[in-house]
């Protein structure tokens, strides 16, 4: 059989990204139009949502994690579990039970469980004859009809007439039954122990239609060799279901290659046994066959009786066998699938299989964690025509799937998987399977094996066999199945039950499940044991569980175990039993699918990519020179290998505990189908180059598909995230910083990485890349470099296995699902959120390269290495490629942006800002291109300047200068040129440029600056580029796109205050030889916020009152109304009766006894102290009649041991039984006291030794008192209580331990020594009622349930007054439309405030409704934030409410408050210093407010300033912003 929770439909995944998945909100402006057109930040894509019919969303929709046909699925299980059994022919009995539901007997499972005591079922059910065949076996497995759960069982029994399989409800009615065969089987009725292997039955879903199909084992007829197996369909639904013969799968006889046996003996029928289980992962179940044979009836010839698995998968609609092998214990190795002569040697028999993860791991070549298939069976080391064993011997064999005989393309289908032989050992077996198995009957049923989940979730399973449990132990390397615990009642073995002898006993029905419903999914296993009585075919059967549950000191599991009390089939001839887990109610997670979007998760970075080492101003023109991460450059070593990202499955959920709980992740994770696993196999490339001449980052984002799925026990939203291949960008270090903080990520620092064009800003060793925050750094072993300028030089670092562990890296992933789930939305900490694993992102041998073929010039030089190292970025370690420079020359810097400012006819003025090194003076030379000297120097200033004025210019002559730096008469290569074309002193301009207007807005808002450009002569070719300068810097930067007369900066940012732009205007004539410059003023953006004026709060539906702080408005606060009704109640009563005016209670003896009475009466003993004497009588009683009333009948009952005599006591030893141990009064003057009789005893046959002991004090039983007693020597001290002693000594009973357990012995003197033989016996008094003996143990209370009326007190929420709230939002006399705002309303009792947001209206109005929450004076004043280029503003005062309030019956309750007053003028909040306050406690009359007489407690809120008095001025010393009193509400008076 199979289990439901193990099974999900296909999880068509295909390759994405494994990520961890926290909650985030995406940044606010990509949930605009931006996002709709698909733009994004860092040049990444931003546009969500899926167009229906789409390619990108139909392959969504056929890739959902749990299947999109609008089928309910299985997530998570709850197992209710069903026992059917009968005897004789006899019909049918079954009980459900529901250990996880809302009954009596939840929670039970590994306590009274199984009791099969009626109020521990929830249904019981015994089919009258007429409506139940006479089956000699059946067998029974859930089946799943189209619900999703496995809610009906299906039963397949055998007779001698014919074999019937049926479909049955919860309470075992047949639904649908269809005659299989109606062939003559009489081999059938010889007597045989177990006839198990005859009934077989697996339910899967072999097509993948939603719908589970029965495999059947069809038996041969008598004298034939029709051993079929046969496959029924199910269709209809409810009461309408149906069964249709859907064909035969294969002969047994030939799976074994037994064609020549035929059933004319019940030996000659193979054995089968039957398991449905996805054992490749494909979202398809397979079938497992496993079968044999016993000792064949006078077929000496055949062999082959040993346990074969086959392995039949539903491949294109057509049963294929895709595996087979014979599983051995031999020593010689034989091959998976041989089922020749010579693999009998060691052979299993009487093996059955199981599936699960008992390994739980990814060893598998494309990482998926494939179940084993787990064979047991008892070892032959015959081989021969009949089955010989030890009796002790059994074996386990695993198999496994290792891949699929074809490759994963994106189309659902079921696979052929390809298997592989992986484990087998051997074991002794527990003792009573040892001498429980009695291999000379003529047939045995297969000893079941079962794998289960013991520790629940994605833990790996553990094995059942025959009454122990083994797992998987890995601790030395070489792996083994270790026993882990076996049941204490299979530790022994019994010869007898009662006097009835008993040879065979086994187990002979199994069923795994979560019964008990732990939020962990862990499983239990359910047994029956079978029994034989010697000579007969009658049997016992008892129930089992073996559970395992958390220890109490959360340290790991431990093992419990359960049984019944007695036998539920005693004593019956021809029994059977069935156990199936199945899962009928609501209690379990199903789904169904609803939906798919898609989002994006939140930016993050990939690497970082360090500029090649180079001299700015020798260009940037790198040649091949490149930072390569992933691959090496095409020159020298050429390609390298592709660096990849090893990909995995994501899926985040979330349901509420009641429903699954903390298993229900990992749970679904190990059902996980190939599909899905094979996607984790799958790289995506990541190479990336950079030879922009900049530092540059690698940032990346990941597509999210967010599919909606309908939990059908609640009706709420489950969203499931799958994450597909990531998208990436590589931009500079300085757009990605530019942009960093609006996306919640971290800018990264100047000193983290060289600057670009720097050589000396490099690092020179691997301690100064720690220095600056980097760790694991390597470097290229090919060792130094320098810098020659005449070809490229390449070095490379490969990720080796040493290195491997340190440059893997987590790529975290921040997703938001806009979605409703339960009410509330995902992200920002409401609703559910996702927390999953991680991919590591690298792969050993991969290269990273790093290449130089830098300018060079005279006085330029350095030598270079390459490195990566981690760089910690964003809470995470991020690659960082780069490079050690050292022995770095080079003269003075060069100026940079040099630029022309106040250009005039005949001067201007040239600015630049200094470089990287400094220089003792600037020089200024004119290039005059075609000259003899090209080169004219014009004038040098003092390197700390950074302008130089250029005079006598002509007009309407173009110029073009550079700068260069110097020191010592060394002068750097040139800076980049300016040109510029002078004005016309008089006249026009071939080019004319018009002013730029400075511009003033908001922040958020869109600045435009515009140029009116002119040309005088038409052939002119113009174009033109923005510029702009920060605030503070002398250096003019182009504008990105930003090439036609008008800019527009769009959302302007405070941080842009005081940014100037100007427009340069390249003009190309046909009579000049080179282009001509001119450039407009420089224009000042300002960035300002507009006031912002808030009115004051105005309040209406008050019940009164002005809103001061003298006369507050009022009206009435949320109150709690007690109400009380009378209703009736059933409650428990216990039965009582009467007797001679004495009331007693009344018992029954056991679960069907008589009724018994029993009165206790107590009274006081004279002169002892007050010492109560219990007198306990005992009735047996008849009714109850109509009126519960009981009636006594015959004379008082006494309680007798039916162990031994009790009557004969020893003379001059009479004494009470006080306890039950022997007791007797001593007296000693006018004291008394009661001694107990104790002995001192070796446990053997000697007579003991007795005393009388009290107060610790021993003497001998035959003289004196209490005062002659003595102290005895520990060794010497009797350890035993004397229980009972008759005439003579003849027999004695003692109570004592023996092996630290409590027991009771009896010892009776022999006739002709003076030893005696010892004995354990039961002690118990016991109601003797005609010949039956009740112990008084077995008595049980008698209830019965009676009507009666209470009162209930309940409490509902009453409102208070509901106030109105308004106020206007202006700006500048405008009123404010949809600008958020909020009231802010504080307990001036507590001080403690709260905001309520609120945005205006169309008008500008924000309108609240509020009602007090509750009895308080409170302040309400509005505000509004600096948002959108508006300042914050509030209501200047605010107004004041106070709430009144009401006890639970509906009256007023008083409200205090403490006024501050100045000279008898009401104060606010603060006061200035100096001023004397009077502090008066008020209280509201219902109209006013009035002076309280009552004492009230108050304090002041300055620090230090306690108010004692009335009266109070603070002290002086207490700065003014700490001055501040409350005016405000006091709770009442205790």
């Amino acid at each position: 059989m199979k289990h439901c929770s193990r099974r999900l439909m296909a999880l068509l995944l295909s390759a994405i990204l494994c990520v961890q998945l926290l909650p985030a909100m995406v940044r606010a402006e990509e949930g605009t139009a931006a996002a709709s057109e698909g733009k994004g930040a860092f040049g990444l894509p931003a546009a969500t949502g899926l167009t229906e019919g789409s390619v990108e969303y139909n392959s969504a929709v056929k890739d959902a994690p749990f299947g999109s046909s609008g089928r309910a699925v299985p997530l998570f299980v709850k197992s209710e579990l069903m026992l059917s059994y009968s005897w004789g022919g006899a019909p049918l009995y079954s009980h459900t039970y529901d250990y996880n539901g809302d009954g009596g007997e939840a929670g039970n499972l590994m306590g009274a469980f199984p009791n099969l005591a009626n109020q521990y079922r929830v249904t019981f059910n015994s089919l009258p004859a007429s409506k139940q065949a006479s089956y000699r076996v059946a067998a029974t497995d859930g089946v799943n009809t189209g619900s999703g759960r496995q809610e009906h069982i299906a039963m397949i029994g055998l007779s001698a007439a014919g074999i019937e399989l049926s479909l049955r409800d919860r309470n075992n009615n047949a639904v649908y039954t269809s005659t299989v065969s109606r062939g003559n089987r009489s081999w059938i009725n010889r007597l045989a122990f177990e006839l198990g292997g005859f009934a077989a039955i697996a339910c899967g879903d072999f097509d993948g239609d939603g719908v589970d199909s029965v495999v059947v084992y069809v038996p041969p007829t008598q004298g034939n060799g029709d051993a079929k197996l046969m496959e029924y369909t199910i269709s209809g639904e409810g009461s309408s279901l149906t069964l249709t013969e859907g064909g035969e799968i294969g002969n047994v006889y030939d799976l074994l290659d037994v064609r020549t046996l035929k059933a004319n003996h019940i030996q000659n029928v193979p054995v089968v046994q039957l398991t449905a289980a996805d054992t490749d992962k494909d979202g398809y179940d397979e079938l497992v066959i496993t079968a044999g044979l016993n000792d064949t009836y006078g077929n000496d010839s055949v062999k082959n009786l040993g346990t074969q698995v086959f392995l039949y998968d539903r491949l294109e609609g057509v049963w294929t066998q895709t595996f087979k092998y014979a599983p051995s214990a031999g020593k010689e190795t034989v091959a998976v699938g041989d089922v020749s002569p010579a693999s009998k040697l060691h052979r299993y028999v009487w093996g059955s299989s199981s599936v699960g993860n008992v390994l739980a791991s990814d060893d598998s070549s494309n990482g998926t964690d494939f179940p084993e298939i787990v064979t047991a069976g008892m070892i032959d080391y015959g081989g021969n025509h009949n089955i010989s064993i030890n009796n002790k011997t059994c074996g386990f064999s695993m198999v496994r799937c290792v891949g699929m005989t074809e490759a994963w393309a994106g189309v659902q289908k079921n696979f052929k998987g390809q298997y592989e032989f992986l484990h087998r050992q051997t074991h002794d077996t527990n003792t009573l399977t040892t001498h429980g198995l009695y291999s000379g009957d003529e047939v045995l049923s297969p000893l079941i094996v079962k794998c289960f989940r013991y520790q629940g979730g994605a833990q790996p399973d553990a094995v059942f066999f025959s009454g122990s449990v083994y797992a998987w132990a890995d601790n030395d390397g070489s792996g083994t199945l270790a026993h882990k615990y076996t049941h204490g009642a299979f530790n022994h073995t019994d010869k007898y039950i009662g006097s009835t002898k008993i040879t065979n006993k086994q187990v002979q029905a199994v069923a795994v499940g979560n019964f008990d419903g732990n939020s962990e999914g862990r499983e239990q296993v359910v047994f029956a044991s079978l029994v034989k009585q010697s000579g007969t075919g009658n049997h016992y059967s008892a129930l089992y569980t073996i559970g395992c549950q958390p220890k109490g000191d959360n340290s790991g599991y431990e093992f419990r175990h359960s049984e019944t009390n007695g036998w539920f089939i005693n004593k019956q001839s021809g029994a059977y039993v069935c156990l199936t887990d199945f899962n009928y109610d609501s209690d379990s997670t199903l789904v169904r699918y609803v939906g798919v979007e898609r989002q994006w998760t939140d930016y993050d970075v990939l690497a970082v990519l360090e500029a090649v080492p180079y001299f700015e101003e020798l260009g940037d023109d790198l040649g091949e020179g490149r930072t390569a991460y992933g691959k090496s450059s095409s020159s020298g070593s050429g390609g390298g290998k592709s660096h990849g990202l090893n990909t995995t499955v994501l899926v985040g959920y979330e349901v509420e505990v009641e429903n699954s709980g903390a298993g229900f992740e990992t749970t679904i994770e190990n059902n996980f189908t190939w599909a899905t696993n094979v996607s984790r196999s799958i790289e995506h490339s990541v190479d990336y180059e950079n030879n922009s001449g900049e530092n540059a980052v690698v940032v990346y984002r990941v597509p999210v598909l967010v599919y909606t799925y309908q939990n059908l026990s609640d009706g709420k939203d489950m969203t499931v995230m799958k994450t597909l291949p990531p998208h990436t960008s590589i931009i500079s270090v300085e757009e990605y910083n530019e942009e960093a903080v609006a996306y919640r990520l971290e800018p990264i620092a100047e000193d983290r990485l060289a600057e670009a064009g720097n050589p000396f800003s490099y690092r020179s060793n691997t301690g100064q890349i720690t220095n600056a925050g980097g760790s694991d750094a390597l470097v290229s072993q090919s060792g130094w470099s320098e810098l020659t300028g005449k070809g490229n030089i390449e070095k490379t670092i490969s990720v080796t296995t040493e290195t491997e562990k340190s440059f893997e890296y987590e790529l975290s992933v921040n997703v938001v699902a806009w979605k409703k789930i339960g009410g509330a939305k995902v992200g920002g900490g409401a609703g559910y959120t996702f927390t999953k694993s991680h991919s590591k992102m690298n792969g050993t041998g991969t290269e990273h390269s790093g290449s130089v073929n830098s300018p060079k010039a005279d006085g330029y030089g350095f030598s270079w290495n390459f490195a990566m190292w981690n760089m910690t970025l964003n809470g995470k370690k991020v690659p960082a490629l780069g490079y050690l420079v050292k022995d770095v020359s080079a003269p003075s810097s060069p100026p940079r942006d040099l630029a022309v400012e106040t250009l005039t006819s005949t001067g201007a003025t040239l600015t630049w800002s200094a470089g990287s090194r400094p220089a003792e003076e600037y020089r200024i030379y004119r290039v005059i291109e075609g000259a003899a000297r090209p080169y004219a120097f014009v004038g040098a200033v003092s390197g700390t300047k950074k302008s130089f004025e250029l005079n006598d210019l002509a007009g309407d002559v173009s110029y073009t200068f550079v700068a260069r730096g110097c020191t010592n008469g060394v002068e750097s290569v040139d800076s980049s040129s300016i040109s510029f074309t002078t004005p016309k002193e008089n006249g026009t301009n071939y080019v004319q440029v018009g002013t730029v207007a400075d511009q003033t807005v908001r922040p958020g808002e869109d600045a435009v600056f515009s140029a009116t450009v002119l040309k005088s002569d038409p052939m002119t070719t113009l174009t033109m580029q923005w510029q702009e300068r920060s605030p503070g810097s002398p250096a003019w930067k182009d504008v990105r796109n930003a090439t036609s007369s008008i800019l527009t900066v769009r959302d302007a940012a405070v941080a842009m205050n005081g940014t100037q732009y100007r427009l340069m205007v390249t003009a190309y004539t046909l009579a000049a030889s080179s282009a001509v410059y001119y450039y407009s003023n420089a224009a000042t953006l300002t960035i300002g916020a507009l006031p912002t004026s808030v009115s004051d709060v105005t309040v209406t539906d008050a019940d009164g009152g002005k809103g001061t702080q003298s006369e507050p408005y009022y009206g009435g606060a949320d109150w709690t109304k007690q109400m009380t009704t009378t209703q009736e109640q059933s409650v428990q009563k216990t039965a009582s009766f009467e007797k001679d005016d004495a009331q007693g209670t009344v018992y029954r003896a056991g679960e069907n006894g008589p009724y018994i009475g029993v009165i206790e009466s107590k009274t006081t003993q004279d002169g002892q102290d007050g010492t109560t004497i219990t007198k306990t009588q005992y009735y047996q009683l008849t009714g109850p009649d109509g009126s519960k009333q009981y009636t006594v009948t015959g004379n008082v009952l006494s309680p007798v041991y039916t162990e031994f005599n009790r009557t004969a006591e020893v003379e001059g030893f009479t004494a009470a039984l006080a306890g039950g141990q022997l007791s007797k009064e001593v007296t000693a003057g006018e004291t008394s006291t009661v001694c107990f009789a104790v002995a001192h005893w070796d446990g053997l046959t000697a007579k003991p030794t007795f005393y009388w002991e009290s107060g610790g004090k021993y003497f001998n039983d035959d003289s004196g008192t209490v005062g002659m007693g003595v102290e005895l020597e520990e060794s010497n001290k009797p350890q035993y209580s004397v229980f009972y002693r008759s005439k003579n000594d003849a027999e004695i009973v003692l109570f004592g331990k023996k092996d630290d357990k409590e027991c009771f012995f009896l010892l009776k003197k022999s006739a002709d020594t003076d030893s005696y033989t010892v004995t354990e016996v039961d002690p118990a008094e016991k109601l003797l009622i005609g010949a039956a003996a009740y112990p008084l143990s077995s008595l049980m209370p008698v209830s019965y349930s009676e009507t009666v009326e209470v009162s209930v007190d309940t409490y509902k929420q009453q409102s208070g007054s509901k106030l109105t709230l308004t106020v206007n939002v202006a700006s500048n006399g405008k009123m404010l439309a949809k600008k958020p705002a909020a009231f802010v309303i504080t307990d001036t009792a507590t001080g403690e405030s709260f905001s309520i947001a609120v945005t205006t209206d169309a008008n500008g109005t924000m309108t609240m409704e509020w009602t007090a929450p509750t009895q308080g004076v409170y302040t309400i004043h509005a505000a509004v934030t600096a948002d959108g280029g508006y300042a914050a503003s509030s209501s200047k005062a605010p107004v004041y409410y106070a709430a009144l309030g009401k006890d639970t019956k509906g009256e007023n309750t008083t409200l205090y408050r403490l006024l501050l007053t100045e000279n008898g003028k009401a104060l606010g909040a603060s006061v200035e210093y100096g001023a004397d306050l009077t502090l008066e406690t008020q209280k509201w009359d219902g109209a006013a407010w009035t002076q309280a007489d009552e004492t009230v407690s108050y304090q002041a809120a300055a620090p230090g300033a306690a108010a004692a008095a009335s009266s109070h001025r603070p002290p002086d010393s207490i700065p003014s912003r700490q001055r501040a009193a409350t005016a405000g509400s006091l709770r009442p008076p205790c």
